[in-house]
């Protein structure tokens, strides 16, 4: 049992004792009128009541419902609930914390197909069952890429749908979570296609003048399609030869160094800076914007199947270790900070498991192409 408060600026509801607000700092000991909750557990389910201005009162009231709950005379009044889905996934998208997430588009979009389903009912009408076929809904339905919704994309929306409702009953807009006993379902995302050293030279042969610096960039270094695109001048270090990405720009929030080799030193040397805007990456002086299309058109024309650009990342681990570099660096400079994930993006051939048996060194296959193309990094 406890007494909360709540903040008047983004309305989290923290111990009374707070100093200032866990979500946006704001000093609670400055703020005159303060709006106090009781919180407490009635047979295992988690009860708050708002009680208003004064901190007695709910001191007062905290007291009278352990002493009913102790006696079995408390009387558990539930308040009809009529929300619809739809106005409480308006609710979160609106919700500061929310807005603040990198990953908030994805949520938006994880929204838009929730609302097409669960819009219109009320939220108390929707159960684990209804979850469990909207499953099966989603996982048939066509992308606008002509496939089948793949489980990763539905395991996102149920992620984003839970979250909805926990945040929702802390707040006491609902009282409990449909996905409750609902699991998410098994991805299988695992990719290891990594891309030779003579489909790179395609790939840049039939790229647009635009495509090619942001290609070779992620070729040499491994950075996300994000980090790249979002990429600014002050991050980068010609001076020390590194790209210095800081905590807002990596998808796990921590900083780190990318060195510069010379094709990428010349390549940032002779890039012309913008007037207009501080990104690295432009199109018609404005920042670079989605390449989907002329990425799909680009591998096309190469005669390059089954390549995404997140596999760039794939194909930089991949030929740094066989360029014989220390996995540990290697993971520095890509920011993967557990070593299964390293090994997730190393790819082994079953040309290099040969020379296991030929009594050979590994090869470092496409290495002496690489330097003839000035890859080092």
């Amino acid at each position: 049992m406890a007494i909360l408060i709540e903040c008047l600026r983004c309305k989290y509801k923290q111990s009374a004792r707070a100093r200032k607000c866990r979500e946006c700092d704001i000093d609670l000991t400055k703020v005159n009128e303060k709006i106090y909750y009781i919180d407490f557990y009635y047979k295992g389910n988690r009860k708050r009541e708002r009680i208003g201005t004064s901190k007695k009162l709910a001191e007062t009231v905290l007291r009278k419902r352990k002493v009913e709950i102790e006696e079995n005379r408390y009387l558990d009044r539930k308040k009809e609930i009529n929300t619809r889905f739809k106005e409480l996934s308006k609710w979160y998208l609106e919700l500061e914390k929310i807005k603040r997430k990198r990953s908030y588009k994805r949520d938006c979009a994880s929204v838009d197909k929730l609302n097409g389903y669960f819009g219109n009912m009320i939220i108390t009408e929707i159960t684990p069952a209804m979850v469990e076929k909207y499953k099966g809904y989603r996982l048939s339905q066509i992308s606008r890429r002509g496939s089948t919704t793949k489980p990763a994309t539905l395991n996102r929306e149920l992620a984003c749908m839970r979250h909805m409702f926990n945040l929702a009953i802390r707040e006491g807009k609902a009282e409990k979570n449909p996905f409750q006993g609902v699991g998410l379902e098994k991805e299988n995302n695992k990719r290891d296609r990594i891309l030779s050293v003579d489909e790179y030279q395609k790939l840049l042969d039939k790229s647009p003048s635009y495509l090619k610096p942001i290609l070779i960039t992620a070729y040499h270094t491994g950075m996300r399609k994000s980090e790249i695109l979002n990429l600014k001048w002050d991050r980068v270090d010609l001076k020390n030869g590194f790209i210095r990405l800081r905590f807002e720009d990596t998808k796990n929030g921590e900083a780190r160094a990318i060195p510069l080799n010379n094709e990428l030193t010349e390549l940032f040397e002779n890039t012309i800076k913008c007037l207009h805007h501080d990104f690295v990456f432009t199109r018609g002086n404005r920042p670079t914007g989605n390449i989907r299309k002329a990425f799909s058109k680009a591998c096309e024309e190469a005669e390059i199947e089954d390549f995404t650009f997140h596999d760039f990342r794939h194909t930089f681990v991949t030929r740094k270790r066989r360029e014989g570099h220390d996995p540990i660096k290697i993971m520095k400079v890509t920011g993967h900070k557990d070593v299964s994930m390293y090994l997730r993006y190393n790819t082994v051939t079953e040309e290099e498991l040969k020379t296991l048996n030929s009594g050979r060194m590994d090869t470092n296959m496409d290495t002496k192409k690489d330097r003839s193309m000035g890859t080092n990094t």
